[in-house]
């Protein structure tokens, strides 16, 4: 069991497990190593330590949700499809690329250009 421990809360840890679990302390101690292995050594001793300490009994499901707190749920959100035609203003009537509308950028088909001043877009501001 010597080369499975990787720190100096890990023994105690093991040792506690043991002497209330029995034969099934060592399943309990992997899934344990695997929380160590997932979030750091360091992590989990931090979380080991007090428990010990404290003298409370733990399984990794514990060590687990104290190291990763369950998420609070979020809020249900619910987004409407948006009406265009009532939030959109009329726009003037006219051919396309012939009406300048402020500072839009509207494609250059008039004069059946395919891209805008050899720029490689297809639209050039009016």
């Amino acid at each position: 069991m010597k080369s499975l421990i990787p720190g100096v809360v890990f023994r105690p840890a093991y040792d506690a497990l043991h002497s209330r679990l029995g034969e099934r302390a060592s399943a309990e101690y992997v899934r344990i190593l695997s929380l160590a292995a997932n979030h750091g050594a360091t992590t989990v001793e931090q979380v080991l330590g007090p428990l010990l300490d404290g003298g409370e009994q733990f399984d990794a499901e514990q060590v687990h949700s104290m190291i990763e707190p369950e998420r609070p749920a979020l809020p249900a959100v619910t987004i409407t499809r948006p009406d265009l035609l009532q939030r959109v203003p009329q726009l003037p009537t006219g051919r396309a690329g012939t009406q300048h509308y402020g500072t839009v950028f509207t494609p250059l088909m008039t004069r059946g250009l395919e891209t805008g001043f050899g720029t490689g877009f297809p639209f050039v501001k009016h």
